[in-house]
């Protein structure tokens, strides 16, 4: 039986590092005006990391600014049990709702996140304006109201 931990970190480039082979893309946080807000990574101990979500503002909106779950630990709850922290900090913080740019919107479809069109949230998405978006990359932008 494997032991995880999750814990906050203020390490963001190792988490980009880790989401990165993932296919998720960063690199344009600061030209958008994204705030970090917190980090977690979950590590299986001793201590390897098998999961990390980032939790940002642009433009005062909350956004997933990442999530990522190792490919052998993927469906094993991971995943729901970051975005359970990040959704429950926007509550504490009295936010009235969370936007991501999602690659697996199913996945996000069973936390209450609901499809949206582009143009609603286009100055919060690095890729809203990307000429691969529904190219060769097929995000979804998603909200999810509190």
């Amino acid at each position: 039986m494997f032991r995880f931990i999750m814990r906050e970190t203020d390490d963001d480039d190792k988490l980009v590092k880790f989401m990165t082979p993932m296919g998720l893309e960063f690199g344009n946080d600061e030209a958008m005006g994204t705030q970090m807000v917190k980090c977690w990574e979950v590590i299986q101990e001793p201590d390897f990391l098998v999961g990390a979500v980032m939790l940002a503002t642009r433009k005062g909106e909350y956004y997933i600014n990442g999530i990522g779950v190792d490919l052998p630990m993927r469906r094993t709850g991971i995943g729901s049990i970051m975005m359970k922290k990040a959704i429950s900090e926007v509550k504490a913080r009295e936010g009235k709702r969370i936007y991501l740019c999602a690659k697996v919107p199913e996945f996000f479809e069973s936390l209450g996140f609901e499809r949206i069109p582009w143009d609603e949230a286009s100055d919060l998405f690095g890729c809203g304006s990307c000429d691969q978006r529904d190219v060769s990359c097929f995000p979804v932008a998603m909200k999810l109201e509190l």
